[in-house]
């Protein structure tokens, strides 16, 4: 089967709106995203989670597939626990955990990058979609809440 065909059925789901203060690169295999302390942040897709604190990426969620896609939430605030979950089910809560943060923000990768590039954000409203718009002006790791003020 052409991959093509595979990669809608691999469709991530957006884990949070948000402002993407960091894109994905060589060296940067997932998504800063800025938000406010205690954002709900949503199981991208299917598996099973375990909890783990790193020094340097704090609170982490770790999601793995059935399909091998495995994913990492981190910087959280607080995490739900390990367990099996659905795409779109609350793993945590954005946070500023661990060294390696400059602001509230969601580390948000995988293991497979080019996945992050096309994420599914139907599942918000379109009033969350609309915070979640990037402002041009954003740059480095990390965000803050002041991030998520609409830019006009």
């Amino acid at each position: 089967m052409p991959v093509a065909l595979l990669v809608p059925a691999l469709q991530l789901l957006n884990p949070m709106p948000g402002v993407v203060t960091q894109d994905a690169h060589a060296e940067h295999p997932a998504l800063d995203i800025a938000c406010a302390v205690g954002t709900p942040v949503r199981a991208a897709h299917d598996g099973v989670a375990s909890v783990i604190r790193r020094h340097t990426h704090g609170n982490t969620v770790v999601l793995v597939g059935n399909n091998g896609l495995e994913t990492s939430y981190s910087h959280l605030h607080s995490a739900q626990g390990p367990g099996t979950y659905k795409r779109g089910d609350l793993i945590g809560h954005c946070g500023n955990s661990g060294a390696w943060t400059t602001g509230p923000h969601l580390h948000f990768e995988t293991n497979r990058p080019a996945l992050l590039s096309n994420l599914d954000t139907s599942f918000y409203s379109e009033v969350a979609q609309e915070q979640a718009k990037p402002a041009a002006s954003l740059t480095g790791t990390g965000g803050s809440p002041a991030a998520l003020v609409k830019q006009d």
